[in-house]
């Protein structure tokens, strides 16, 4: 999308990934763990047990996909914890898809994450290693409603960014990246193709 006025040229770029918030609810209902408290305790470090992979179909694969029907499956075992720490990957990596179709057009430097899934380091961590860039965390999660809010008071030029809580940055691990390709691979196989 491109905005010019007088002022300048603004453009900007979209990705859709469906299955974030859906794809907790998704797991709530299959699970025994209470989701929430093990979302907040999940270590940013896997522990001996390497997660499985989630194809996650939640709510249809958005882009660079497009597939409305894509099914949602686990493909390998694990605990309920495992599959939570799937579910969040499966999050990180479809991002990860957006951001680098994104690169083909434009530069990223850094990724600002909010809303209630950025609380995770876990996913945080993730998206890191995934993307290969430094994942800024604001002490504020939510900038939709902070937007709505610098809208309606007029744009004041008093407006001031909210403070850094945590930058994570890529750490390179050799497994969630073979993780990540295997996925894209899976992905592949189920028609799943940018």
């Amino acid at each position: 999308m491109l905005c010019a006025d007088a002022s300048g040229v603004l453009h900007a770029h979209e990705g859709t990934v469906n299955g974030a918030g859906g794809a907790l609810d998704w797991l709530r209902e299959r699970v025994a763990i209470d989701v929430d408290r093990a979302l907040a305790a999940l270590s940013p470090t896997p522990g001996a047990t390497e997660p499985p992979l989630f194809m996650n179909g939640v709510g249809g694969l958005g882009a660079p996909f497009w597939r409305p029907d894509f099914p949602v499956e686990f493909v390998g075992d694990g605990d309920d914890t495992a599959q939570l720490a799937a579910v969040l990957e499966s999050i990180a990596f479809l991002l990860g898809v957006n951001l680098e179709a994104l690169g083909r057009s434009a530069q990223v430097e850094r990724i600002r994450l909010s809303g209630g899934l950025a609380r995770s380091d876990y996913l945080c961590r993730c998206l890191a290693d995934t993307s290969s860039l430094a994942v800024e965390r604001y002490a504020l999660t939510e900038a939709t409603a902070r937007g709505a809010a610098f809208l309606a008071a007029g744009e004041p030029d008093s407006w001031q960014t909210p403070p850094l809580e945590r930058v994570f940055k890529p750490t390179g691990d050799a497994a969630l990246a073979a993780r990540y390709a295997r996925w894209r691979e899976e992905m592949g196989r189920r028609g799943a193709r940018t």
